[in-house]
């Protein structure tokens, strides 16, 4: 029988439990080459549309899913993304503006063959539950920028 515990920690701080050490510190590059100065931009046409995509992720809740043979890392995390096309020197309002909007729930799931919930798509073999989050809502945003692409022929 599968057992779902919710972890009492806030999402904001991570799982309560760290099964493994994976924070690395990164290597920070302070020696810059060339020096830094103002470039004029190349005279352009002016822009008919501008599109403008963007997407928001957040971790809901920290779990634990566990069986009879094992214990699993899991979490429910959100994403949003939408994409606006504005026409400058037009008037237009927001739901105008607005073309596409894409909410989601997932399950994240740090096994090959977790377990599925309803309502909540499973991203299995999550290992890093927040980065896997993160590049679903890349990807999200890659496959709303190819509809606003395509829709504007681009």
């Amino acid at each position: 029988m599968l057992k779902l515990k919710i972890d009492p920690w806030s999402s904001d701080y991570g799982p309560s439990l760290h099964l493994q050490d994976t924070e690395t510190i990164p290597e920070v590059k302070l020696d810059l080459e060339g020096e830094w100065k103002a470039h004029d931009p190349y005279p352009t046409d002016p822009l008919k549309e501008v599109a403008l995509i963007d997407g928001v992720r957040r971790m809901e809740l920290n779990l634990r899913l566990e069986d009879e043979a094992r214990s699993m890392k899991a979490a429910i995390g959100t994403l949003g993304c939408g994409a606006l096309v504005i026409k400058p020197g037009e008037p237009q309002s927001l739901t105008q503006a607005l073309r596409y909007v894409d909410v989601r729930a997932y399950l994240l799931v740090d096994a090959p063959d977790g377990p599925t919930l309803q309502n909540l798509i499973t991203l299995a073999n999550a290992t890093d539950l927040m980065m896997t989050l993160q590049n679903k809502m890349r990807e999200t945003e890659a496959i709303m920028a190819d509809r606003v692409s395509e829709e504007l022929s681009w």
